[in-house]
């Protein structure tokens, strides 16, 4: 008599598995409700990848992004609070990370940031909320949001962008004004200087 051998499969630990992204020359964007992983697996070359982090089903947990990315830009929604650690990530030529978080909470999210970026740029934000409501990393505010899950609204960082830049405008402007006026003056002058040298000579062969 034979017995039937039975396998059993064991499925993967919510969030064990790694999500890899693919951008070679184009745009890639995971927003929503895309995935339930920890880990991810980054490449581009000559692209743009924005990823969503923000979602209430990934597990809690430290989250590891791998980079291997030249001459591209990745984006990275987090919540508010999160922690960003890009020590072990390898920056080739003019790749940089623009972190635009601020300060990290002592309980944010952890976002490791490993690999190398050449000629590249990863940048790290959060979605603004200009409501009331409590916005935090498993809930979203309802406002309107762009296709990159960006808030339509301009943030105070932005608005005050913007106000430095008017005033800016504004005194350039002013500057420019009176410049102009000391030339026209300046000019006047010479010529009353002129007419008064011609009257004097006139005034002279009269004599």
């Amino acid at each position: 008599m034979t017995r039937a051998s039975t396998t059993t499969t064991t499925a993967p630990a919510p969030g064990s598995e790694t999500e890899q992204v693919r951008a070679h020359h184009r745009s890639v964007k995971r927003l929503g409700g895309w995935t339930t992983a920890r880990r991810f697996d980054v490449r581009a070359a000559r692209g743009s990848v924005v990823l969503d982090l923000l979602l209430p089903r990934i597990e809690p947990g430290e989250i590891e992004i791998e980079l291997d990315i030249d001459h591209s830009t990745v984006k990275l929604l987090v919540p508010d609070g999160a922690n960003i650690d890009d020590d072990d990530l390898r920056r080739v030529g003019r790749g940089r990370v623009k972190d635009w978080t601020g300060t990290g909470a002592p309980g944010g999210r952890q976002i490791k940031l490993v690999g190398e970026i050449r000629d590249a740029e990863v940048r790290v934000q959060w979605p603004s909320c200009h409501c009331s409501c409590p916005a935090t990393t498993a809930t979203r505010c309802g406002k309107p949001t762009t296709r990159a899950g960006l808030s339509t609204s301009p943030d105070s960082r932005t608005l005050s962008r913007r106000k430095t830049s008017r005033r800016s405008t504004h005194r350039r402007r002013e500057d420019e004004k009176d410049a102009l006026t000391g030339d026209k003056a300046k000019r006047k002058g010479a010529n009353d200087e002129q007419h008064r040298r011609i009257t004097v000579r006139s005034e002279r062969g009269l004599e």
